[in-house]
């Protein structure tokens, strides 16, 4: 397995599991919504970023990932997606793609990285709790509509 970011190449394997991400999450997108995420992965403007675990050509994992300044660390990253094509769980993929981030949080200058998940994704969890700390914070949520 290889991780690699996000490119031209693997576009088509990365809308794929996307589209499986947001399923998985019960959000309704279309493929202009996908097609404007990658746009923003692309533009070198932005710091949204993407990692991608890659076996025999085919995108089987992904971690999208956000840099952005913080008034407790200066500077902090934020693990905002990360999947794993069920075919290939269990084989250490996500474990990887955190431990990739990881690295690239830490050559952006960032002291640690967070991320979320739904309180009854018991299985990502259970890597969870291995591989990182779980904070005591409660997450609000309000609509600007």
């Amino acid at each position: 397995m290889r991780v690699l970011p996000l490119n031209e190449e693997f576009k088509s394997g990365w809308q794929t599991l996307m589209k499986l991400y947001f399923e998985f999450y019960a959000f309704d997108v279309d493929d202009k919504h996908i097609e404007s995420v990658f746009s923003m992965i692309m533009d070198q403007t932005t710091e949204l970023n993407s990692l991608l675990a890659i076996i025999d050509g085919n995108v089987v994992g992904l971690a999208n990932y956000v840099f952005m300044p913080d008034t407790f660390n200066l500077r902090n990253c934020y693990l905002s997606d990360l999947y794993t094509n069920d075919k290939y769980r269990g084989q250490g993929i996500a474990r990887k793609l955190i431990d990739a981030v990881a690295v690239e949080a830490k050559n952006a200058g960032c002291p640690s990285f967070y991320w979320l998940t739904r309180h009854e994704n018991q299985k990502a969890q259970f890597l969870y709790d291995k591989v990182a700390s779980k904070r005591d914070l409660y997450v609000y949520e309000k609509s600007t509509g």
